[in-house]
């Protein structure tokens, strides 16, 4: 009977752990977001200073994370003749969302981009391929700004910005030091319109 009832009680605890674990798993797996973020490069090593954001045309963007769990980068860069979204998958934890990103959509914003014959490109003709990034780690940030998380810069990042940095220097320019990139919720404005493009792009607009 002692044999029975223990089996018993062992029976219980198991089966409730499975239960806590497929209860843990939904919850991670309903943890998104549908929300714009804006990034940009920063000097700041506290990641905290919105005055030493940098004022570029290049290396800011924004970074969309989908309710279903996808997310779509864009890097934007003034003058380029074409556009690239890296999509991807998001984790979220309550200090970090990780972004793993294995596509890359890429069309051309126009032809004869150079000329005054330039003409304006539908997005839909653009090409769909596998392409394997860095893993994008977003650590939160308590600031008294907007910012919310930052991005370290990887280890080419740096020897590339300490190349620059000595370049310039050499003929008498002073470059602000790159610490990597900071995250604020993009203005309604700003969302609004990427949402707008997005939707118009069908690779795109069922993620």
């Amino acid at each position: 009977m002692n044999r029975l009832l223990f089996l018993i009680i062992c029976l219980f605890y198991l089966l409730n752990s499975c239960k806590n674990k497929k209860d843990n798993n939904s919850q991670i797996h309903n943890n998104y977001v549908d929300i714009v973020y804006h990034f940009d490069k920063t000097s700041d090593s506290q990641f905290c200073n919105i005055d030493s954001i940098h004022q570029t045309d290049c290396e800011k963007g924004n970074l969309y994370l989908t309710s279903n769990g996808n997310t779509i980068y864009h890097n934007y860069c003034l003058g380029t003749d074409t556009t690239t979204y890296c999509i991807g998958k998001y984790t979220m934890t309550d200090t970090t969302i990780v972004c793993i990103f294995n596509q890359d959509y890429i069309f051309a914003e126009c032809t004869e981009c150079d000329s005054n014959d330039r003409k304006q490109v539908n997005p839909n003709l653009g090409i769909l391929k596998k392409e394997k990034h860095d893993k994008m780690i977003l650590k939160k940030i308590n600031c008294l700004s907007n910012l919310k998380y930052y991005v370290s810069p990887t280890d080419e990042q740096k020897q590339n910005t300490l190349e620059k940095i000595k370049l310039y220097n050499e003929i008498g320019i002073t470059l602000q030091p790159f610490r990597g990139y900071v995250f604020s919720v993009s203005e309604p404005n700003e969302t609004t319109d990427f949402k707008k493009r997005i939707k118009s792009i069908k690779v795109l607009n069922t993620l």
